[in-house]
């Protein structure tokens, strides 16, 4: 995956990050998603949302998963993840490949994309060309900036779910509530519901944390499509642990 962390840092440069895994049972937990439903996540990275999924379905709502990544090491493509013990299935079905999230469609229209999807990456500086070492006041002698791609994201799972009726759920930074150049979108798709993490949730694999505060935004279609404007969303903490 191209897609930067929370530093700003490649993940060519460094080890992966991923989503925690009580992060996501929260934030499931909290969804009415329903038996047989289908849901996709075109960033599987290390398999947080699978392992959350794999709990609902114990409890009695198991649903029909397809999963990608652009990364063709990341854990959550393994499909050790989608057997439980004694060789149990917890999925209707279940798809794992690798694949562009931007470029690639699902098998079918989903019902549910949820997902922490990538929120900014690199790319060469405008300014300069690109070139390393250059006195440029732009990106500083890196020869490269980070461009925001959050929003081309939720627009492209929007895209993706079922018109209509889907739902995309996705961890972002609380400060892709903020923006002018932002507001026409959410003018466009206001969100249903926003849980703002009562903690700071780690990327890092060893419990770190960075200076930037985490919501996870409800887009519902359905709910859109009664005629629902932004300002008609509730809002809330979320404690996840």
């Amino acid at each position: 995956m191209t897609a930067t962390n929370r530093s700003g840092q490649s993940y060519e440069d460094l080890a992966r990050y991923y989503t925690q895994v009580e992060l996501t049972r929260a934030i499931l937990m909290e969804l009415p998603i329903q038996p047989h439903q289908q849901v996709y996540e075109g960033h599987v990275g290390g398999g947080a949302w699978v392992k959350g999924l794999v709990d609902l379905a114990r409890r009695g709502v198991s649903t029909c998963v397809e999963v990608a990544d652009i990364d063709e090491e990341a854990p959550g493509l393994n499909e050790s993840l989608y057997v439980l013990d004694g060789g149990t299935f917890p999925f209707g079905w279940w798809t794992v490949r690798i694949g562009d999230f931007l470029l690639d469609d699902p098998q079918e229209p989903p019902d549910w994309i949820p997902g922490n999807p990538p929120y900014s990456v690199k790319v060469p500086c405008p300014t300069c060309g690109g070139i390393a070492g250059a006195r440029c006041k732009r990106c500083k002698g890196k020869g490269w900036v980070l461009e925001s791609v959050a929003e081309k994201h939720v627009r492209r799972a929007l895209e993706l779910v079922t018109p209509q009726l889907g739902s995309v759920v996705y961890l972002l930074r609380s400060a892709f509530a903020e923006s002018q150049e932002r507001y026409p979108f959410w003018m466009e798709y206001p969100a249903r519901h926003r849980w703002d993490l009562s903690e700071r949730p780690s990327f890092d694999g060893e419990g770190g944390t960075d200076s930037c505060a985490y919501s996870v935004f409800w887009w519902d279609l359905e709910w859109i499509a009664q005629g629902h404007k932004n300002g008609d969303g509730t809002w809330e903490v979320l404690k996840w642990r």
